[in-house]
């Protein structure tokens, strides 16, 4: 098809039928229950190439339909999905409409490259965001990841699983700042994280909110928190050109350390055994360590 003949989210009227659209899974969501009737509901957050999101609801009996599809980073082209006006009682990414994928949605995955080059970013330096209050507005960030945890499943007070995994993220100045991912963004697009981590991957996270802990600060996904590698734009470019300056796992890992023993007010040798696991090596890093402290 060509491109004239998919219709973008700001064109959508709600009950508009037979409607082709191309969209990119940014955020592949889960099976969730909803308190109104017990059924379960799946909820997709896709993006145009204008750079619009939008969300994507699978309901019960759609359910089967989509269970092997609807990946994240991943094109799609949908047709004849259902468009609803929103429900203003509960959030939601887009102010008018959203999707709804019924049994005679038809859904293909696709090559077409959404390139969210429209999408648009307002960056917080690491450095503010310790500034920042538990109330202030969804913060967007950007940097490599270093660290990606296992995610940990919990239960809650009302009997729900949840789910929760850490990422650490580092930025030009070598700061890092910790984000905890939570429930589907956890389990799904945290594991596509933690098998890419070695690849030192450049990720923005975008609307995240402040998270005390401890003595610190950190980062939290909220139901709009959606992911973007090598994202188009001028930090990113940034981040490329310093990783291609000489930069290989080592140093960065070198750097990440460094930067945990000048933020620590201790640190143990079973930490540094667990970063170096040889022995000869721990002892030859020592001297290099405090070396990148002073």
């Amino acid at each position: 098809m060509a491109s004239s003949d998919f219709s973008s989210i700001t064109s959508l009227q709600p009950n508009q039928k037979a409607t082709t659209l191309v969209l990119k899974v940014l955020r592949q969501g889960s099976s969730l229950f909803s308190k109104a009737n017990s059924k379960p509901i799946r909820k997709i957050i896709f993006l145009d190439e204008e750079g619009t999101m939008i969300y994507g609801i699978v309901f019960a009996n759609a359910m089967q339909y989509f269970h092997e599809q609807l990946k994240f980073n991943r094109s799609y082209n949908i047709f004849n999905p259902d468009i609803r006006e929103i429900n203003k009682n509960f959030p939601n990414i887009n102010p008018k409409i959203e999707l709804v994928l019924q049994t005679n949605t038809t859904i293909t995955e696709t090559d077409n490259i959404i390139s969210f080059s429209n999408n648009t970013f307002s960056f917080c330096e690491f450095g503010d965001i310790k500034k920042s209050s538990q109330d202030a507005h969804p913060l967007d960030v950007i940097g490599v990841i270093m660290k990606v945890k296992q995610s940990i499943q919990f239960r809650r007070d009302d009997n729900s699983t949840g789910c929760r995994r850490e990422v650490i993220l580092m930025n030009l100045l070598h700061d890092t700042v910790t984000i905890n991912l939570w429930d589907d963004l956890a389990f799904n697009e945290g594991q596509w994280l933690e098998e890419m981590v070695n690849e030192k991957p450049i990720i923005a996270f975008s609307n995240m909110k402040i998270q005390p802990y401890q003595d610190t600060v950190q980062l939290k996904s909220t139901y709009t928190t959606t992911i973007f590698l090598n994202p188009p734009c001028t930090e990113s470019s940034n981040l490329n050109i310093w990783l291609n300056s000489g930069f290989n796992d080592h140093n960065l890992n070198d750097l990440w350390l460094a930067t945990k023993l000048k933020s620590s007010k201790e640190i143990t040798i079973n930490q540094l055994l667990n970063e170096r696991k040889n022995l000869t090596e721990v002892r030859d890093k020592v001297h290099h360590f405090f070396l990148l402290l002073q």
